[in-house]
């Protein structure tokens, strides 16, 4: 599945957007959340968000099935974590995660 979210068309702050999340994430159902621009099912186990954060910046967070619990508690660390897993893999590209 990819789901498009754009931050900036809705107005609940952080801890608030990650319970929705969790939500939605939940119940598979993002297309009534605030922020959801488009939702395109593709028969993959994994769901890629495609999210316009409010300060301009474009993330892109692929969850699989064993990631949904941490995602649920919050998407935004999990986006970090694996940002920062990226990040080293780039500074050392045979050091494993």
């Amino acid at each position: 599945m990819q789901v498009y979210l754009d931050r900036t068309k809705c107005v609940r702050w952080q801890a608030a957007c990650e319970s929705c999340f969790s939500s939605r994430l939940t119940l598979k159902e993002f297309e009534v959340a605030d922020c959801a621009m488009a939702v395109v099912s593709d028969g993959s186990e994994d769901i890629t968000f495609q999210i316009k954060d409010r300060d301009g910046t474009n993330k892109i967070l692929v969850i699989t099935p064993e990631e949904e619990a941490e995602a649920s508690d919050s998407w935004l660390l999990l986006w970090e974590k694996k940002e920062a897993e990226a990040d080293k893999l780039k500074e050392n590209p045979t050091a494993k995660s």
